[in-house]
């Protein structure tokens, strides 16, 4: 399991090796972008992990950030449920002192 390291450079170009410029043989139409692109050559892992565990912890702070604000959506909506049901308990009781 890997990387396909193409994919990789039209990100992170600075952790892919890529052939040598100046030999035409070298170079490929992307069939994903149409651009005339280089084949690489390696990708250096060592270099690319730090950025995807800064990728991790950047998502999971995300992930976090709305768990809480859905958190606090859903306590507010069911505030909201039980106002409306007081009421609703409030309007029955009238109805049925009234009778």
């Amino acid at each position: 399991m890997g990387f396909l390291a193409e994919e990789v450079g039209r990100i992170v170009p600075e952790v892919v090796g890529f052939e040598d410029a100046n030999n035409v043989s070298n170079w490929y139409i992307d069939s994903a972008t149409g651009e005339k692109t280089l084949y690489a050559t390696g990708l250096d892992y060592g270099a690319l992990t730090p950025m995807l565990v800064e990728s991790i912890k950047e998502l999971k702070t995300e992930k976090d950030t709305d768990v809480e604000s859905l958190k606090k959506e859903n306590a507010n909506l069911q505030n909201q449920i039980n106002n409306l049901q007081a009421q609703i308990d409030e309007i029955k009781n009238q109805i049925n002192s009234n009778s």
